[in-house]
């Protein structure tokens, strides 16, 4: 297997509206590309649940969290940064500062670059 990496046209970056997102086909691999904050990144159409179409289901959402450094109040954290698998609603964090063009999981985001997609 060639680890050389391969430059795939998907689009026009108008195609890729700020807070949306779209399954792309590269090869014979299905991609989610997530536009978040005007920065795109790409994640595995593949729930490591149990391989449903996770980048299938609703935009990304946020959660609510209950920390002891706030009172224990519950906030909003991670907007557009969760994505839920349709099938079962298993929850993949998709971290943008976490994505790196050298993946060390295949459910791991990774970054997309552009001159013109």
């Amino acid at each position: 297997m060639s680890s050389e990496r391969k430059e795939h046209v998907l689009g026009d970056l108008s195609d890729f509206p700020v807070g949306t997102h779209r399954v792309v086909k590269v090869g014979r691999r299905e991609i989610g590309v997530f536009n978040i904050g005007g920065k795109l990144y790409g994640l595995p159409n593949v729930c490591p649940h149990q391989t449903g179409p996770l980048c299938e289901g609703k935009p990304p959402l946020g959660t609510l969290v209950a920390r002891s450094e706030n009172a224990w109040k519950f906030e909003w954290v991670n907007e557009g940064e969760i994505v839920a698998c349709p099938w079962h609603g298993s929850n993949t964090t998709f971290r943008p500062e976490d994505a790196s063009p050298t993946r060390t999981s295949p459910s791991a985001p990774m970054r997309c670059s552009w001159t013109g997609i």
